[in-house]
């Protein structure tokens, strides 16, 4: 066997875990079961992930389908609220959404057009079908619009055009007190990515790869995503319709901003 055949063998068998691992959790999400679950495994498995977990400490938890500006928007809350809050954050797991609800705990979920996100998951994440992705986000989203106290809706596009009027809205329907900088600019949010994935790698930069999966715009990643865009496009064009028909149901719940609140994204 050459070098080539073994790792092209190595990498079908990650698409096969990555696969079934989400389909897995795709299906067990409507379970509290698998809330308790998934936590404990995270406690013993992947420590760093486990500390995104709701917990008593927690003042918001924010959450989303991968690739809805989930990394921008809790580093430019950190930035501009001096990390002053505990946030539980982007497991992108609709059973985090469904426990932190019940905890009484303000729940603020990203919401992207569904050909978008998976666009930007498939360079990062390429081992898994894009035919996934898309169940994945439907499943995701549709759990938590049949629940009977939903959390508050953010459209992606408020989170990376306007994020400081987004934290401020945060800040006010949850009526926590915490004193807001303005003078938070995006360079420093993708500085504080950039930093917080260093240390997590503790390697240098990733080249190439790493320009398709970080969470943030690089030239890479825009060159590709016109061709991944058409590809899915010709592929999956029922599956991209059914979850854009859920994406844009959710859209008249996302947070106007110019109106009262109605609501203080909290459980019951």
């Amino acid at each position: 066997m050459t070098a080539k055949q073994g790792e092209s063998i190595r990498m079908r068998a990650q698409g096969v875990l990555v696969t079934t691992w989400w389909m897995l959790r795709r299906t067990l999400w409507r379970y509290r079961l698998w809330q308790g679950l998934y936590a404990i495994m995270l406690r013993f498995m992947r420590p760093a992930l486990w500390k995104k977990t709701p917990n008593k400490r927690t003042h918001i938890v924010i959450e989303g389908f991968p690739r809805s500006a989930n990394t921008f928007l809790v580093h430019y809350l950190r930035l501009a609220t001096h990390d002053e809050l505990n946030v539980a954050h982007h497991l992108h797991d609709a059973g985090q959404v469904d426990r932190a609800l019940r905890m009484d705990l303000p729940v603020f979920v990203l919401l992207r057009d569904p050909l978008d996100a998976v666009v930007s998951w498939s360079l990062k994440q390429p081992l898994l079908p894009p035919a996934q992705m898309l169940r994945t986000y439907h499943a995701f989203y549709l759990l938590l619009q049949l629940r009977k106290q939903a959390p508050c809706f953010i459209r992606f596009e408020d989170a990376i055009s306007e994020p400081m009027a987004v934290i401020e809205e945060i800040i006010r329907r949850t009526g926590l007190e915490s004193s807001i900088s303005a003078s938070v600019k995006n360079q420093q949010v993708f500085d504080s990515i950039e930093n917080e994935r260093r240390q997590r790698a503790k390697s240098p930069a990733m080249g190439a790869q790493f320009d398709l999966s970080v969470a943030y715009p690089t030239r890479a990643k825009e060159a590709r995503k016109r061709d991944v865009e058409t590809a899915l496009m010709g592929e999956h064009a029922e599956l991209i319709e059914q979850a854009r028909e859920l994406y844009r149901q959710l859209l008249g719940l996302s947070l106007d901003f110019d109106a009262a609140p109605t609501t203080t994204c909290l459980g019951s």
